[in-house]
């Protein structure tokens, strides 16, 4: 619906990227849109990455990512 009503933006997500480079709490923190958050939530909540790293060793780590929605016109 939102793509086809032309509303885009930014979302700012902010997460913990555990030890094992798991996705925790992902969390919209500015967002133009309910709907845009979600679906960003979601998109980061499903993802794996490497972890942080501290001398030698995996550690968690705090980390904010803007996602960019661009609706077709």
């Amino acid at each position: 619906d939102l793509r086809r009503q032309g509303i885009g933006g930014e979302v700012v997500v902010e997460f913990i990227i555990d030890e094992r480079g798991m996705v925790r709490g992902p969390r919209a923190i500015n967002s133009p849109h309910t709907a845009l958050s979600e679906a960003a939530e979601n998109a980061v909540g499903q993802s794996t990455v490497f972890p942080g790293m501290k001398d030698g060793r995996a550690v968690s780590t705090r980390i904010e990512v803007p996602i960019e929605f661009t609706p077709v016109r």
